[in-house]
């Protein structure tokens, strides 16, 4: 008797033609929503969530941004002596 190759499915090709893309798209979600589980558990504790916090803080929380949103404006602000005149291109 001889033995024969398993059949191997092609991407170009697949083996059942009736998957449609509604249907692939909510079963890879709730495949992936039972691999993350475990981990967003995990993530709930009060430690994962203050290292979180602390790694990614709210940042409409934080004033950093704005302090220097003003340290660059004041920088690249123009400050030009009376009676100078602005050098142009041309």
């Amino acid at each position: 008797m001889i033995a024969h190759p398993p059949q191997v499915c092609s991407l170009t090709q697949p083996r059942v033609s009736s998957v449609w893309p509604g249907d692939l798209k909510a079963s890879v979600e709730v495949a992936l929503n039972k691999l993350l589980h475990p981990i967003r558990k995990k993530s709930e504790t009060p430690e994962l969530r203050k290292l979180s916090n602390t790694a990614y803080p709210d940042p409409s929380k934080t004033s950093v941004s704005s302090e220097l949103d003003n340290e660059v404006n004041d920088w690249t602000r123009e400050e030009t002596e009376p009676g100078d005149t602005p050098i142009t291109g041309g």
